[in-house]
């Protein structure tokens, strides 16, 4: 299945599920502490050897998912100001989209938060510290930061681990 896809437009893509990108396509991935990828096509692409890069058919051929994909998009993921969105929530994580306007008074959760910034400018501050943000930052909120702030017009993705993995679903 091919999908068209728009800038904004969100997409939670399973474990195991075989999926490709386009061209010309920028994207933020979030995804589970791995540097774990199985090629089974590599667009005749060259490595840094000027060989043709490995596959990985077998070893993709044990993970992969076999049942029909299911598409968890969401278009040109919207919202209003000051609202948080949740683009994707499962026992293991959530993202969600911050459209911040003005100020945000924030605390910190019970594991880290990762901010990746992808529209407008602003600052964090915390204690008697600021960092600026701009398109293209990404923050990392440890569980004690405690009370922070964020303030500009930023368009934010947030993801953030669960704690107890059994209580989500």
């Amino acid at each position: 299945m091919r999908i068209s896809v728009q800038p904004g437009d969100f997409f939670f893509i399973p474990s195991g599920t075989v999926h490709a990108l386009g061209k010309g396509i920028v994207l933020l991935e979030i995804q589970q502490n791995s540097d774990l990828t199985y090629r089974i096509y590599d667009y005749n692409r060259i490595g840094l050897d000027g060989k043709k890069r490995n596959l990985h058919l077998a070893k993709a051929l044990d993970v992969m998912t076999f049942e029909a994909a299911r598409y968890h998009g969401k278009r040109s993921a919207g919202g209003e100001p000051g609202f948080k969105t949740t683009l994707a929530s499962c026992r293991h994580f959530t993202v969600e989209k911050w459209l911040i306007q003005d100020s945000w008074d924030l605390f910190s959760l019970d594991g880290f938060i990762l901010i990746c910034v992808i529209k407008g400018k602003g600052e964090l501050l915390f204690e008697d510290n600021a960092l600026r943000l701009s398109k293209g930052s990404s923050i990392m909120i440890p569980v004690n930061m405690g009370t922070y702030q964020i303030k500009g017009n930023i368009e934010a993705i947030a993801s953030y681990v669960h704690k107890d993995e059994g209580i989500r679903t």
